[in-house]
């Protein structure tokens, strides 16, 4: 029970739960769902209700905070006229994927870890491209990229990196025979292959061997030497074990790849903002203040009074807004996407 709740203190998870809770109960069910248990447990049941009175109180302000300030910043920077083109975000899309790599995890994993879409994620990195062109100026982008190209070190630069499978043998016949059977395609081999294997179940996961980002092992790296993308080593001595006979399968061989900063303005901005998160983070507050000052922001339901005072308190200049001096109580709500 506690890993579920702070499960919930994920913004973008608890968003799409409260979504889902709301308006999937409300159109199949009708009226019930606020009364119907939607959970039962042994002898206790939770409705509707009470898991969105829960997800409320949880994670109400985070989830509340990401939506509105992200919406904040795509109007801001409509009324600025500062666009995000799908290559900006694609370049930031790239970088992420090449941090993650350096810490030995996948785009994939950090998806599934925030409950995240692709798609729902590159709206994020949207935002992100939209923050960097409002706070990094043109002249500290250009200062940034010149400066990273005489370093001859730009960072997210990911060396050679080699995924691999690890293979044990009572016998070089055995292996050998094995390297016979990886060498042709389908599932079937690769069962048998790792049927001759001792630690075929260990051998069946794809490891990443990168040097430069991990310990390593020499003798591991001596093999890799030449070897093409499919190919698996000649036998081995295990150093150690007389009885054993290695073999390391070079599944695939992924190349290094250093960013060109020359044409890449926004990751030379996004660069700067890591480099002194400080400064920008002020700057980002100061960013968001402005758009509260400009925005049209309306809290149509009394359910979020804290949130709108939260909000108000963070206005610069203009505290006469609309909507910001107490909720909108006479008339509907406009329709999605109204302006």
């Amino acid at each position: 029970m506690a890993q579920f709740l702070a499960d919930w203190r994920n913004p973008t998870l608890a968003a799409t739960l409260l979504g889902t809770l709301l308006f999937g109960g409300l159109w199949f069910s009708g009226v019930q769902p606020h009364f119907s248990p939607a959970i039962i447990v042994g002898t206790q049941s939770f409705r509707e209700k009470d898991l969105v009175n829960e997800l409320k109180a949880r994670a109400g302000m985070p989830v509340i905070s990401k939506l509105v300030i992200s919406a904040l910043i795509e109007e801001y920077a409509k009324q600025k006229n500062v666009t995000a083109s799908e290559s900006e975000i694609d370049q930031l899309l790239r970088m992420n994927k090449n941090q993650l790599e350096l810490s030995g995890q996948t785009l994939d994993d950090l998806l599934e870890r925030q409950g995240l879409t692709l798609d729902e994620f590159r709206k994020d990195l949207r935002v992100q491209v939209l923050q960097v062109k409002m706070l990094v100026t043109d002249d500290e982008m250009r200062a940034a990229v010149a400066t990273l190209a005489k370093s001859g070190k730009p960072p997210y630069v990911l060396p050679t990196r080699y995924r691999i499978r690890i293979l044990s043998f009572d016998s070089a016949e055995h292996a050998q025979e094995a390297a016979l059977l990886l060498a042709q395609p389908g599932d079937m081999n690769l069962m048998k292959a790792l049927a001759l294997a001792l630690n075929g179940a260990q051998a069946k996961r794809v490891i990443l061997y990168a040097p430069g980002l991990m310990p390593t092992n020499p003798a591991i790296s001596a093999v890799l030497a030449g070897l093409q993308s499919g190919q698996c080593s000649r036998p081995f001595k295990v150093p150690g074990q007389k009885s054993l006979v290695g073999m390391v399968q070079l599944v695939e061989l992924q190349p290094a790849e250093i960013p060109t900063y020359a044409d890449s303005n926004i990751l030379a901005g996004q660069y700067l903002m890591q480099a002194d998160p400080k400064k920008f983070e002020a700057q980002s507050r100061a960013l968001e203040a402005m758009a509260l000052d400009t925005v049209d922001l309306q809290f149509y339901s009394t359910d979020y009074e804290k949130e709108r005072l939260l909000f108000k308190q963070r206005k610069v200049t203009n505290p006469n807004i609309p909507g910001m001096n107490g909720p909108v109580t006479t008339g509907p709500a406009p329709a999605s996407g109204a302006k």
